[in-house]
């Protein structure tokens, strides 16, 4: 008698673009503009014209989502995965990150000791002061706005 693992037949299959996108938690239609941008090809394309992915695909695909939650743009991702050397080219691109983020960062924090210096100046005042006001250093307010939008979304 002969047994078939299961597990082993579901690595040795394909998976439809709808299937991959479940299995990295992301749309179909992500799937097809990976594809669009050669990002993420399918393995194979079905004679009905499906688009086939393989468990390498599914791996390539979770690397690509990790590398975009770490706020990497497409292009950057694509050099990653394209090039043989990709350790390199990742190393610099995540500290590149890492500066951006720090920058950020700072911003978030100046904003932050606004708002808590504003606050601090109406409750003690009960209003907020010109002096107060002036001595607020101008913060950017294009990280408020975005988060604003992204909130209505």
């Amino acid at each position: 008698m002969c047994y078939v693992d299961l597990k082993e037949v579901k690595s040795m299959s394909k998976y439809s673009s709808g299937e991959i996108a479940a299995l990295c938690n992301v749309s179909v239609r992500t799937v097809q503009y990976y594809d669009c941008q050669n990002l993420l090809k399918p393995s194979e394309i079905s004679e009905g014209g499906r688009r086939l992915y393989s468990e390498e695909d599914v791996k390539k695909l979770r690397l690509i989502c990790m590398f975009r939650s770490l706020g990497l743009s497409l292009s950057c991702i694509k050099e990653i995965v394209e090039n043989g050397n990709g350790n390199e080219i990742l190393l610099t691109l995540l500290e590149d990150q890492e500066h951006r983020l720090s920058g950020e960062i700072s911003e978030l924090q100046k904003q932050k000791d606004a708002v808590e210096s504003i606050k601090k100046d109406i409750k003690e005042c009960g209003f907020l002061t010109v002096n107060s006001s002036q001595d607020i250093e101008p913060v950017s307010y294009t990280h408020l706005r975005a988060h604003e939008t992204s909130a209505h979304l």
